[in-house]
């Protein structure tokens, strides 16, 4: 780097300082590149040919969206299903190779048995009630004849 050393520049043989002597070989060499790419882009874009294009117009017609074959079927997977209550069948509520889901309703059982089963069951539990309530008052008549002393307290236990 060029100092001033007593005011004065140092200066080559043809008496240019140094510092211009860089700049301008600085300036030269960035008009030499850009020329170059100017020159170069040119003369690629005119070896670059555009690309032949062929347009067609638009036909209008019906497109079949859906095709018919033959072919086999398979299950992916078979189930056997069972009965674990026993009854005659009322309704059948899918068809054969049909695709069934989780919780789908297959079969109705004939009610009729279990509807009777259920209420013999439910008047079984009344009488059962009916017994109970009539107990609990049986107790209550023999506490009070035994607070007064008419009954002997072992027939209240009994």
């Amino acid at each position: 780097m060029d100092t001033p050393e007593n005011g004065q520049l140092h200066r080559d043989a043809g008496g240019r300082s140094r510092r211009s002597a860089g700049w301008l070989a600085r300036a030269a060499m960035s008009a030499a590149f850009l020329l170059g790419m100017a020159f170069s882009s040119t003369a690629f874009a005119q070896d670059q040919q555009l690309p032949e294009v062929t347009a067609a117009k638009p036909v209008v017609r019906e497109i079949v969206e859906d095709d018919e074959f033959v072919g086999r079927f398979e299950s992916v997977d078979q189930v056997a299903i069972r009965s674990r209550v026993s009854g005659y069948l009322d309704k059948i509520s899918f068809q054969d190779g049909a695709l069934v889901n989780k919780g789908d309703l297959l079969f109705t059982i004939d009610q009729r048995p279990y509807q009777a089963a259920y209420d013999a069951a439910k008047s079984q539990v009344d009488v059962a009630k009916s017994l109970l309530e009539f107990s609990k008052m049986q107790l209550d008549r023999a506490d009070e004849l035994a607070k007064t002393g008419n009954i002997s307290t072992a027939t209240v236990d009994d």
